[in-house]
C-alpha cells in the first residue's frame, strides 16, 4: 500500500484503536485540529515530552476535562503553560496535587485572577519556596481563602507580601496565630488601614517578637480592637509603639493591665493627649514610682498615706480642717484639728486647736493640756507662792495653789536652794501635789514657788 493511500473518508469511525498505531507514529501534522477531546485519550497518556511548550490553552481544555488520572506525575511545567490560561473551572476540585507539579512552577502569571480558592489547596502545600516574591496580591486571593491550616508555621515573609495585600476580607476570622508569623514580618505597609478587627486575631498571638519596631500606628486599629485576651504578658514596650498612637478609644476599658507592660514602656510621648482616664485604668493596675502633679489635685477618702523619708512643702501655709459648704466651725467634723505625732507603742504627740474653748492645745504623752500663750488672755503668772509648815509638824507632800502649766514652768526653792525636777532628784510633781524626794518639811523650813498656769 502506498505511504499515504489512506485517508480520512476511508477509515471507519473507532476504527482505529491503540493496538493499531505504532509507537511515536502521531505527529501533529497527522492530527485534526479540534479532534482530540479527554475521552480519546488513555489515562496517564499525555506527559511533558508529548506536549509542544505553551500548547494547553483555555480553550483546548473541556470544564473538568483535566482530572489527576490524565496527568503523569511532574507534567506540567511552567514552559507548557501559556500565560493565565487555567482558570478555575477548568479544574476538578482537588484535581492539582502536589505531585502533579514540578517544583517552583505555579507562578502568578500562571494563574487567572481568583483561579486558587481553598477548595483547589491540599492543607499545608503553599511554602515559601513555591512563592515568588511579592506574588500573592489581593487579588490573587479569594475572600476568606487563607486559614490557619493552609499556610505552613513560618511561612508568611514581609518579602512574600505585597504591600497592602491583607485586608478584612481575606482573613478567616481567629485564623493568624503567633506561629504562623516570621519574627517582624508584619509591618505597617503590609496592613491596609484599619483591617486588624479583633476577630483576625488567635488569643495572645501578638507577642513582642511578631511586631516591628514602631508598626502600631493608629490607624491600624479599629476603635477598641485591643483586648487583654489579645495581648500576650510583657509584649507592649515603648518602641512597638508609634508616638501619640494610644488613645483612649482604641483600648478596651481596663484592658492594660500592669502584667501586659514591659517596664517603663509607656512615655509621655506614647499617649495621645487625654488618653488616660479612669475608666481605662483597671483597680490594681497602676503603679507609680513618680508623680508630678502641675494643677490642682484631690484626694477622696477617709486616709491619703504618704510614705516618705522626708515631706518637703515649699508652700508657707498648710491648711487643716478646710471646711466642707455649709458647716461652720472645726467641731462640726471633729473636737479637734492638727498636728499629731505617731511614737510607735507610746501614747501619740499632739499639738491641736480645740474648737469648743478657742484653745491651742499640746499632749506630750500624759495627756492634752492648755497651751498658755505669753500676752494671751487666761495666762496667769505665780511668783514666790509660799508654803510653811507650823508647829512640831513634819510633812513629805504638800499642794499648790494652781495646776502648774506646763509643769517645767514651776521653779521650787527650798529655804532658797533651787530643787531639781524629776524622779532620782529633788521632787516629783503630779498636777498640783508636790512629792518632796530629798527632805522632809517643818516648821523651820520655807519654801517658795514660781509657776505658770
Amino acid at each position: 500500500m502506498a505511504v499515504t493511500a489512506i485517508n480520512t473518508p476511508q477509515i471507519r469511525d473507532s476504527a482505529i484503536t491503540a493496538q493499531k498505531i505504532a509507537d511515536s507514529t502521531i505527529t501533529a501534522k497527522k492530527i485534526l485540529n479540534g479532534t482530540i477531546s479527554g475521552d480519546k485519550l488513555a489515562s496517564s497518556a499525555i506527559t511533558a515530552t508529548q506536549l509542544a511548550d505553551s500548547s494547553v490553552i483555555t480553550k483546548k481544555l473541556a470544564d473538568s476535562a483535566v482530572t489527576a488520572k490524565k496527568i503523569a506525575d511532574s507534567t506540567i511545567s511552567g514552559k507548557k503553560l501559556a500565560d493565565s490560561n487555567i482558570a478555575g473551572k477548568k479544574l476538578l476540585n482537588g484535581a492539582v496535587i502536589t505531585i502533579k507539579i514540578a517544583d517552583s512552577n505555579v507562578t502568578a502569571a500562571k494563574l487567572e485572577d481568583s483561579a486558587v480558592t481553598a477548595k483547589k489547596m491540599a492543607d499545608s502545600t503553599i511554602s515559601s519556596k513555591k512563592l515568588a516574591d511579592s506574588a500573592v496580591t489581593a487579588k490573587k486571593i479569594a475572600d476568606s481563602t487563607v486559614t490557619a491550616k493552609k499556610i505552613t508555621d513560618s511561612t508568611v515573609t514581609a518579602k512574600k507580601l505585597a504591600d497592602s495585600t491583607i485586608t478584612n476580607r481575606k482573613l478567616a476570622d481567629s485564623n493568624i496565630a503567633g506561629k504562623k508569623l516570621l519574627n517582624g514580618a508584619v509591618i505597617t505597609i503590609k496592613i491596609a488601614d484599619s483591617n486588624v478587627t479583633t476577630a483576625k486575631l488567635d488569643d495572645s498571638a501578638v507577642t513582642a517578637k511578631k511586631i516591628a519596631d514602631s508598626t502600631i500606628t493608629a490607624k491600624k486599629l479599629l476603635d477598641s480592637v485591643i483586648t487583654g485576651k489579645k495581648i500576650a504578658d510583657l509584649t507592649i514596650e515603648g518602641r512597638k509603639v508609634a508616638d501619640s498612637t494610644l488613645s483612649g478609644t482604641k483600648l478596651l476599658n481596663s484592658t492594660v493591665t500592669t502584667k501586659k507592660l514591659v517596664d517603663s514602656a509607656i512615655t509621655s510621648k506614647k499617649l495621645a493627649d487625654s488618653a488616660v482616664t479612669s475608666r481605662k485604668v483597671s483597680p490594681s493596675g497602676l503603679t507609680l514610682k513618680k508623680l508630678r502633679v502641675t494643677g490642682n489635685a484631690t484626694f477622696l477618702g477617709t486616709t491619703t498615706f504618704i510614705g516618705a523619708t522626708n515631706l518637703i512643702v515649699t508652700d508657707p501655709l498648710i491648711e487643716v480642717g478646710h471646711y466642707p459648704t455649709g458647716v461652720t466651725g472645726v467641731s462640726a467634723i471633729a473636737p479637734y484639728s492638727g498636728m499629731e505625732v505617731d511614737r510607735g507603742s507610746g501614747t501619740n504627740a499632739a499639738i491641736v486647736w480645740e474648737e469648743a474653748t478657742n484653745k491651742w492645745l499640746v499632749n506630750d504623752g500624759t495627756g492634752l493640756k492648755e497651751i498658755q500663750l505669753v500676752g494671751g488672755s487666761g495666762f496667769t503668772f505665780v511668783d514666790n507662792e509660799v508654803k510653811a509648815v507650823l508647829g512640831a509638824s513634819k510633812i513629805t507632800t504638800f499642794q499648790l495653789a494652781q495646776n502648774p502649766n506646763p509643769d517645767s514652768s514651776l521653779k521650787l526653792y527650798f529655804n532658797g536652794q533651787r530643787w531639781r525636777a524629776g524622779a532620782g532628784n529633788d521632787y516629783t510633781l503630779t498636777n498640783s501635789t508636790v512629792t518632796m524626794l530629798a527632805a522632809t518639811l517643818t516648821s523651820a523650813d520655807v519654801i517658795l514657788s514660781d509657776y505658770r498656769y
